[in-house]
């Protein structure tokens, strides 16, 4: 059978996320938790990062905050430190993947 060179090559469209999705997207990882918007906004991996640097943060920010109620460290305010450092990049991290979102984000 010939085939018609008349046929358009299939194209695979790519995923975009609606608007209102995007703009949710980018609420929840500046307003929540880092991560969970960029999940709610399909980017799996890099919500699981972001999950897992925001997390990772939390915990070396706290554990060594509530050591220091009963000795003052040097090392767990070092810890401390890092630990909100992450959380700050994390969130930072959030919010870029947002605008992204929302920058190829369809209008319908």
């Amino acid at each position: 059978m010939a085939k018609n060179n008349h046929e358009q090559p299939e194209t695979v469209k790519s995923r975009k996320p609606a608007m209102t999705i995007a703009i949710t997207a980018l609420l929840l990882n500046l307003l929540l938790l880092p991560g969970v918007g960029s999940l709610v906004g399909g980017k799996t991996k890099t919500g699981l990062a972001q999950l897992i640097v925001t997390v990772s943060g939390g915990i070396a920010m706290v554990v060594p905050t509530l050591s220091l109620m009963t000795s003052l460290s040097l090392t767990g305010i070092a810890i401390a430190a890092a630990g909100f450092m992450l959380m700050l990049a994390a969130w930072i991290w959030g919010i870029i993947t947002g605008i992204k979102l929302i920058q190829n984000a369809s209008v319908n």
